[in-house]
């Protein structure tokens, strides 16, 4: 890094509360316009400064600083509270991809995805969450027992299919990534290892009275399959005919429909994914994808992304720390009954969580894991393996380690 952009960051804290000097805010205008990373902690900066109460930069000053930032980066929609992480990270997505050149988007991201099919990929998912909420989500029907049936039967299918020497410790996603690409975040990590909720069922059947909104054009064909990854086969090889940026619009056109299509009541009502889910935790794992993506696509072109906002990584990590005794189920074929565990994630975004791992659980934890959360969001988006992360274990080790190594169960493509 050169010493203005050094300088200039460290300014930017105190420019976002007016508290610069005529010299400094010359400087920060000559550079920000330059610098995506200054550019985008301008943005944050400012609405946090708003928040705090502080004292804004004087408006033609911050007009003139931020104007060319705003035309590249559209202004996140506005969404109930639970879809702020989503809303945010599809925002920051899009200032990522406005930057890119041609050669960018046919640069090789994940397994033979190029930035085009990354973007596709998400699309089609998203496309899933949007046509559920089209067709009318609602209230669960179905009692705990019967998600937890379902996802039990699949971790019993998987179990039985065939067992991994070690365990799926140091196996899965991480394994099609680089080591230069593992460790290229520079200590800000992301993962969308999520689990179904608790209370979760499958939907009712439609009774809408209101005719849904046509899908952005390219989507239409995709219907309401509901496999993901024959969805997103069939979505990438129908955006290959097309212009990167064309796949673009596409993309952030239907996030911002689904976004206008989401309110506090909807929150509550359920959609399906690979398992059930409240639409409320639907629109965090999908900010999870999305982030962790964006960070695949910026490793891959070479770019840099801000990390999420502490309450954006918070409710991320706390969604794949609720789900660890469902991935545990999953990934071993049972739960651990008469187990559980205290999990401490610490740094921006962290908390703790006391969960029963199966029935007859302690109150008090049979085993303990302290660990940062941006290491966690990393090893449940199966972009880090368990021997990586520096984690401190109590009581049951090996229990432990096995929850470590079952974070990723619920990860995708």
């Amino acid at each position: 890094m050169s010493p203005v952009h050094e300088h200039v960051a460290s300014l930017l804290g105190a420019w976002a509360l007016g508290a610069c000097s005529d010299e400094e805010t010359r400087l920060i205008m000559d550079h920000v316009p330059h610098c995506f990373s200054c550019r985008e902690e301008s943005l944050l900066l400012g609405g946090t400064a708003e928040l705090l109460g502080g004292r804004q930069p004087r408006p033609s000053l911050r007009e003139r600083t931020l104007v060319g930032a705003r035309a590249r980066r559209p202004a996140a929609p506005s969404v109930p509270d639970y879809a702020a992480p989503y809303a945010a990270q599809v925002s920051l997505l899009d200032a990522l991809l406005a930057e890119m050149s041609s050669c960018d988007w046919s640069t090789t991201v994940i397994y033979d995805w190029n930035v085009q099919d990354v973007v596709a990929h998400l699309s089609a998912t998203d496309g899933l969450v949007m046509e559920q909420l089209e067709a009318g989500a609602r209230s669960p029907e179905l009692a705990a027992a019967d998600v937890l049936a379902e996802i039990l039967q699949a971790g019993m299918a998987r179990a039985d299919g065939a067992h991994r020497a070690n365990d799926g410790a140091d196996e899965g996603f991480a394994d099609g990534m680089s080591e230069e690409a593992i460790g290229s975040f520079d200590g800000e990590r992301s993962g969308y290892g999520i689990a179904a909720d608790e209370n979760a069922t499958v939907p009712r059947g439609s009774d809408a009275t209101e005719t849904a909104a046509d899908p952005p054009e390219g989507l239409a064909a995709i219907g309401t399959e509901r496999d993901l990854d024959a969805r997103t086969a069939r979505l990438i090889a129908q955006e290959r005919a097309r212009e990167p940026q064309e796949t673009r619009a596409a993309w952030r056109a239907q996030a911002e429909a689904l976004c206008a299509r989401l309110s506090e009541d909807t929150g509550a009502g359920l959609v399906r994914l690979t398992f059930p889910m409240k639409v409320a935790n639907a629109l965090v794992q999908r900010a999870f994808e999305t982030w962790i993506h964006a960070r695949d696509i910026a490793v891959a072109t070479g770019c840099s992304l801000p990390s999420p906002l502490p309450g954006h990584l918070h409710a991320m990590a706390s969604l794949g720390v609720r789900g660890l005794p469902a991935a545990l189920i999953l990934h071993e074929g049972g739960p651990a009954n008469g187990e559980s565990v205290h999990v401490d994630l610490k740094g921006p975004g962290g908390g703790e969580w006391d969960l029963p791992l199966g029935s007859a659980a302690p109150d008090k934890p049979t085993v303990t894991l302290a660990l940062d959360a941006m290491d966690f969001c990393l090893l449940a988006g199966d972009r880090l393996r368990p021997g990586q992360v520096r984690v401190e274990l109590g009581g049951d080790v090996p229990l432990g380690r096995r929850l470590l190594a079952a974070a990723p169960a619920f990860s995708g493509p």
